[in-house]
Order: structure tokens, then C-alpha cells, then sequence
């Protein structure tokens, strides 16, 4: 496995949440790593170690050091076109977004649009197909039909065209935010009044997310993931910032869908060793590279949650 040296300058310190300012708590673990795995690299964790915490005035989950934007991004710079190629086909989001709107035609901007899998499947129903990302990924520019806006959504200072979108699509994106209130600023400015967004990621209050601790939770246990949401939480932001939340569910990962049973029978056998034989699993995991003390990811778990947003 590569080893990607980490040092203090690399990593920002919390000590009030991110998305409220707020320095009260209702919950706090510790990660029990000393590194994290991306990708076949080794990515150390500060010496100070890195807690979850839950801000007790609005419900966020978030980590107390997260890696800065400039080593995040030279991280993530280093595994183009490994990192999120989309296999999935998104039919499901797109009959959702024919639901809603009732409209062909439409303005859509998805947010960390990898490689345009979610922009492909909307082709034939679009006017502009535009992508939001640190960088663009291979494949993507034969997708766009629109603009691409360079940067993270929780940018203080966003640079785009002007002109709003009636979708936005965010998904396994809102997990990444260094500023939550910012990119909910952001969304309210990238969209029509009446659009919607249409977003998934982690949810830190599902059953399968409280059981294994957040310490064990693979979710919480990922370089690149700083703050953790539920249903409740995206609801106090949505009030804030002039949205309602139109529904939510609990479900599972989206990348389930295309993965063979083969895979998903694996993934339940290793997760039934690491709950009985703990032991013997940690062995088996340590040769293979992986970390025996996280909680394996399985399927049918619904440890993320689904939900649509309508700007008032």
C-alpha cells in the first residue's frame, strides 16, 4: 500500500461546529485508527487524533481535524480517474426529476459529477447539463452541456455563469462540506425559486450507523468525509436557508445497485466474522491491507438516507 505523509500544516482543527458555530455537544468518539485508507494510499491521521462529535444545537456530526482543501485536493488530484467513475445508471433519479417537474427541457447542475454518468442520463431532457467539482474528471467534458464551475460548493466566494437551475443533484457530496451553511447559501443561489434538490449521503442516525459506533462506522472512517447529516439535521439547515424538505428515506448506497452477489455475499461473510470472530477477521484483514477493527460495508443496511429539497 502507498504511504501518503501527513503533517500539521495538512490538517484544520475544530473546536465549534462547521455549519453553526456552535460549541455545544452532545456526543463525542474518538477514531481508534492511526490511518486513514484511500485508494491504496496510507494516509496517517494528525498525532492528535481525530473525535466525532455531535453539535447538540443542530443535530451535525463532524469531525474535530479534517485534512485542508490544498492537501485534500493533492490527494485527490493524485487518483483521477480512480476515485467515483460512476457505474450506476441513475434511472431512478431521473424518473424522480420527471416527477417533480413535469418538464423536459430543464436546467440541471450536478454537484461532483465525476466522470457525467448522472449528466448522460438526463441527456434528451435537458436544455443545460452543467458540473460543479474541484477538477474535471476524465469523461466528463463529452457529458457537459453547460457550463463547469470550478470549486467546492461550500466555496465563501463562488465564480459561476449567473444563471439558476430548476434541478441540482447532490450526491455523496454533502459529506465533504468544510461549510455547511455556505454550500446551503450556495444551493439557494444556484437554484429557481420553485427547484428542487435532490441529494443523498450518510446518515448518521440510521440504526446500522448507531450500532456500530461511529468509531466503527466505515462512513465516518473515510479521508475525505468531514461532517455526518440525518434527516433531522438537513431539515434545521433547509428552515434556515429558505427550503422545505418535500420528503426523505432511509436507503442504501446507490453503488449496491450495480455491484454482482457474488460481491454482496462476500461483504456479509466478512461482515459475519467481524462481529463473532473478531479476532480471527482483524488477522485475515491486516494481510489483505484493510482495517480489522472497522465495521465491513455491507448491503441492505440503509445506512444513508435519500431527500428532496424545494426552494421556497
Amino acid at each position: 500500500m502507498l504511504s501518503t505523509t501527513s503533517h500539521a500544516g495538512e490538517w484544520r482543527s475544530l473546536d465549534y461546529c462547521p455549519g453553526c458555530g456552535e460549541r455545544g455537544v452532545s456526543g463525542r468518539t474518538a477514531l481508534t485508527r492511526d490511518h486513514y485508507n484511500f485508494l491504496g494510499a496510507r494516509v496517517p491521521l494528525p498525532q492528535e487524533g481525530v473525535d466525532v462529535v455531535e453539535c447538540s444545537s443542530c443535530g451535525l456530526f463532524y469531525k474535530t481535524r479534517v485534512p485542508t482543501p490544498e492537501f485534500l485536493t493533492e490527494v485527490f488530484s493524485s487518483k483521477a480517474g480512480i476515485a467515483w467513475n460512476d457505474n450506476y445508471d441513475f434511472q431512478a433519479e431521473k424518473l424522480k426529476v420527471s416527477e417533480l417537474l413535469n418538464a423536459s427541457n430543464i436546467d440541471l447542475l450536478d454537484i461532483g459529477p465525476s466522470n457525467g454518468a448522472l449528466l448522460h442520463a438526463f441527456a434528451g431532457m435537458t436544455r443545460r447539463r452543467s458540473g460543479l467539482d474541484l477538477f474535471m474528471h476524465p469523461g466528463l467534458s463529452e457529458n457537459l452541456q453547460g457550463e463547469f464551475i470550478t470549486g467546492l460548493l461550500d466555496e465563501q466566494v463562488l465564480e459561476w455563469g449567473g444563471e439558476p437551475y430548476d434541478v441540482i443533484t447532490v450526491f455523496d457530496v454533502f459529506e465533504h462540506f468544510y461549510r455547511p451553511s455556505d454550500a446551503f447559501r450556495n444551493l439557494s443561489a444556484l437554484l429557481k425559486s420553485g427547484g428542487y434538490v435532490i441529494l443523498e449521503t450518510g446518515n448518521a442516525d440510521s440504526k446500522w450507523a448507531q450500532s456500530a459506533g461511529m468509531d466503527r462506522w466505515r462512513y465516518a472512517n473515510l479521508f475525505e468525509h468531514h461532517v455526518f447529516w440525518s434527516p433531522e439535521s438537513i431539515r434545521y439547515y433547509a428552515d434556515m436557508y429558505g427550503f422545505r424538505l418535500v420528503e426523505s428515506s432511509e436507503v442504501d448506497h446507490k453503488g449496491w445497485k450495480s455491484k454482482s452477489g457474488v460481491y454482496k455475499a462476500r461483504q456479509l461473510l466478512k461482515y459475519a466474522m467481524w462481529k463473532n470472530v473478531p479476532r480471527i477477521y482483524r488477522v485475515i484483514a491486516d494481510r489483505l491491507n484493510e482495517d480489522g477493527s472497522i465495521a465491513p460495508q455491507i448491503p441492505y443496511c440503509n445506512d444513508h438516507f435519500s431527500a428532496v429539497l424545494c426552494k421556497q
